[in-house]
């Protein structure tokens, strides 16, 4: 079959021809893949950065923002050949202690789909039964590899309790147009969306952006001081800027709750007396969905007509992977994605 791999340490990533068709183990299931969806993490390993050095052990098939068709079952899965299906990426062992306390997205022996198992940038994937959510027929292709990451964006919304609440989102790349959509749908009363590129700030309007703010140059300032707003209830990052994190943590009311689904690129430092406890904050952070919560929240959302049309950018084959990362190099808007044949 055909799929991108991570064959060796250092940059990059190819495409190749020759990789065996996997078969599926008692408990788990052969998916057909025919959407795939970029991250950032797919990002990481392609450099080799700090992060994918400690995670990935190459060779690895990449790929983690999967969609597809069951084609195969193992003796004791669970599942129905045929059906569409959407892979969640944090694979739970059930053995730990956080699984046998119902938290198997903090599972202490995670497997991560693409990072240290094989992928879904290929036609085919195995994945444990409990791990694939059943997509109505109407969901459409490109539309069905948005679904994990607007898990990732709907367990941030879900984390920061936004029902009636005033928020900001910092950064509108994917997750943050998939978080301004979520909370809108999900109750917030005011939601201003913060990023530096233009385009960017108009995709968060077509998402529900009651407030859109260019913070360029703002460096970690309360948001209130270049535009008149209340004090925030709630913030949610979802930049990799530690200066974002900190002028939203400004910008937060006495007892609000700031949330992370962003990953800071440096270390975060703030005064822990003046900044947090005197005021009573609260940090939040989020680790992929809760499960299985998270994505029968995300379907419901999408049901009741969350559009992720301002989400979706170029769509690239398979042999265009450098160019798909590329898009994120730049900074092109809305998310790359792959249709698998």
């Amino acid at each position: 079959m055909r799929g991108i791999i991570k064959e060796n340490p250092g940059q990059g990533a190819r495409l190749v021809d020759d990789l065996p068709i996997p078969s599926p183990a008692e408990h788990e299931v052969l998916v057909k893949v025919t959407d795939a969806a970029v991250c950032a993490t797919d990002r990481h390993i392609y450099e080799w950065t700090t992060w994918a050095r400690k995670r990935v052990t190459p060779p690895c098939i990449l790929g983690h923002e999967v969609a597809g068709v069951i084609e195969g079952i193992g003796k004791d899965a669970k599942g129905t050949v045929g059906q569409k299906v959407a892979l969640e990426s944090h694979i739970p062992c059930h053995s730990c202690n956080q699984c046998r306390r119902g938290n198997g997205h903090l599972c202490e022996n995670c497997g991560l789909l693409g990072v240290n198992r094989p992928g879904g940038f290929a036609q085919y994937v195995t994945i444990q039964d409990d791990c694939i959510f059943p997509l109505p027929d109407s969901f459409t292709g490109r539309q069905t590899a948005l679904m994990e990451p607007l898990g990732a964006a709907v367990h941030g919304v879900d984390r920061a309790q936004v029902q009636g609440k005033r928020i900001a989102v910092l950064g509108c790349g994917p997750i943050g147009l998939m978080t301004i959509g979520a909370a809108r749908l999900s109750g917030a009363s005011l939601v201003v969306a913060t990023d530096v590129i233009p385009s960017r700030l108009e995709r968060a309007k077509a998402m529900g952006a009651d407030i859109t703010l260019d913070v360029t140059d703002l460096h970690s300032k309360r948001l209130q001081e270049i535009r008149q707003l209340p004090e925030l209830d709630a913030v949610i990052n979802c930049s990799d800027s530690v200066e974002a994190i900190l002028g939203g943590l400004r910008s937060l009311r006495r007892g609000g709750t700031l949330v992370s689904t962003g990953l800071p690129q440096t270390t975060l430092t703030f005064d822990i007396s003046e900044e947090l406890l005197y005021r009573e904050l609260t940090l939040k952070g989020t680790s992929g969905r809760a499960l299985p919560q998270t994505w029968e929240h995300s379907l419901s959302l999408v049901k009741q007509g969350l559009d992720l049309a301002p989400v979706l950018g170029k769509e690239y084959p398979l042999s265009e992977f450098d160019q798909a990362i590329r898009h994120l190099v730049v900074g092109l808007p809305g998310k790359p994605t792959f249709h698998i044949d």
